[in-house]
């Protein structure tokens, strides 16, 4: 993709019906076909989570585009361009991070957030804690990643 075609860039926001005839024929179940729908990112398009990513980066890559004009056409940048371009690498930088971060909290099945959860276990009457319960799960869905029980 070049400069300007990250900014045309849409996401579907509804499915084709071919898109939906090859997905009813191809799933079994209902659960299947949703979670195979909401992978191309229609069912919840008030927030997508990939769009807002691109239209967070192509303010900044309007500066590096500057930049590499200037290398394709042999021209020497000025100072204004590069304080423009240093600027624009460092917020695009910190934009990729964030984006990969926040992907690595989604859940695979369904896109929802996986979040961890923390519970003290009582057993008897003094009220006195005698377990800590830690649990990763996707908070839309409930699948669990990782579950831990610790003794006091």
């Amino acid at each position: 993709m070049t400069f300007n075609q990250y900014r045309q860039l849409k996401l579907p926001d509804i499915v084709k019906s071919e898109t939906l005839i090859n997905l009813l024929a191809d799933n079994k179940t209902f659960d299947e076909l949703k979670k195979n729908i909401q992978k191309l990112g229609v069912l919840n398009p008030k927030k997508n989570d990939f769009l807002e990513f691109f239209n967070r980066i192509s303010e900044n890559l309007e500066s590096i585009e500057i930049i590499r004009n200037c290398v394709a056409h042999n021209r020497e940048p000025d100072e204004k361009e590069l304080e423009n371009y240093n600027v624009a690498k460092q917020k695009l930088d910190n934009h990729i991070t964030e984006f990969f971060n926040s992907l690595s909290s989604l859940c695979p099945d369904c896109g929802g957030k996986i979040e961890t959860l923390q519970n003290f276990g009582i057993k008897n009457t003094d009220k006195q804690p005698e377990m800590i319960r830690y649990k990763v799960q996707c908070k839309d869905c409930g699948k669990v990643f990782n579950e831990e029980i610790i003794d006091l």
